[in-house]
């Protein structure tokens, strides 16, 4: 078992160095190369020709809608502003935040200083002393995600209209208490029709940490994004780098290279377009997924029969994940 402490006189600089090898290893440990070339092909099947859509330039209503909608805390990531004073200088700051956000847009890039996440090391539960019980919470740049938020805004609007209703995890209008509605509506339902039911749930580790850039992007393809938003989305994906805060203290600098961004405002977005093929591909079980947990309800006038249907679900979801992860 791994520990926080090597003995009683570590420095913050080396305990931030510790979390910071523990959060990168983790990650590089579970990773595989991905080949995700055949789902895409289904998927492009399954959904065929869609309009082609692409990044506008934001009004200023948009960037007051996107303040307004922080929350007045305190907490900043590395370049220390908090959502308070952007709330506080809402007004002052309006127009040359508009103007910077539609540079970008325009450009299709996501400037690189706010590209860098400040990770605390948050304990979760059991010995304090072990690191294993600690998880990342990631801080970037308030002014970036108010940046993302302006984007989310678009992404969803066209996102939406691919998502298949059996997905409920970051959408709007949608709790995991409709998840777990619609997954009992499904039971009940094949219950009063005599069969017998099973389930098999599935939880992919490290799952946003792991998914490949390249996913993403070819899954906007599908979606019919234009090339302002591929490029847009590069330009967001790549360089970011993380380090970990213990005190005043930081660890060394490490480059993220995949994963669609730990406390980032698009990772969900993200995540939920990569994993679209989850929902829609597999055809002999009923699909309800919040976001990396997925259930499986499959019917049967047997347990044979269920148990049956359950192997090949199971075989087709680690397929579908490996592929489309680096796990």
């Amino acid at each position: 078992m791994k520990t926080v402490f090597k003995d009683s006189i570590d420095t913050e600089k080396q305990l931030a160095d510790k979390f910071a090898a523990f959060f990168r290893n983790k990650v590089e440990t579970l990773k595989k190369p991905s080949n995700a070339a055949e789902i895409f092909d289904k998927l492009s099947n399954l959904i065929g020709n869609v309009p082609q859509w692409d990044l506008v330039p934001c009004s200023k209503e948009d960037v007051l809608k996107a303040i307004d909608d922080l929350k007045p805390s305190l907490s900043s990531g590395p370049d220390l502003i908090p959502n308070r004073l952007i709330k506080s200088l809402k007004f002052e700051a309006l127009e040359e935040l508009t103007s910077v956000f539609n540079k970008c847009i325009m450009e299709g890039v996501f400037p690189d200083i706010w590209k860098s996440g400040k990770i605390f090391p948050t304990f979760k539960k059991g010995s304090k002393n072990k690191i294993e019980n600690y998880r990342p919470v990631c801080l970037f740049s308030n002014l970036g995600k108010l940046f993302e938020a302006v984007i989310g805004k678009q992404l969803t609007s066209h996102l939406e209209k691919f998502l298949p209703y059996n997905m409920y995890g970051f959408r709007p209008g949608r709790s995991t208490q409709d998840a777990v509605s619609h997954a009992l509506d499904k039971i009940h339902r094949y219950r009063a029709q005599g069969k017998k039911v099973a389930i098999i749930s599935m939880d992919a580790s490290s799952a946003f940490d792991l998914l490949e850039h390249e996913i993403i992007l070819r899954s906007l393809e599908v979606i019919g994004a234009g090339p302002l938003v591929i490029k847009w989305a590069k330009s967001y994906l790549k360089g970011c780098t993380n380090f970990v805060q213990i005190g005043d203290c930081i660890s060394d600098v490490w480059q993220v290279l995949y994963g669609s961004g730990q406390g980032r405002r698009l990772s969900p977005n993200f995540f939920n377009l990569a994993s679209i093929s989850q929902a829609l591909l597999c055809l002999i079980s009923e699909f309800v997924g919040y976001a990396d947990d997925g259930m499986d309800i499959v019917f049967g006038s047997t347990e044979a029969e269920c148990d049956s249907k359950l192997r090949t679900v199971a075989t087709e979801r680690l397929t579908c994940i490996r592929k489309l992860v680096y796990l």
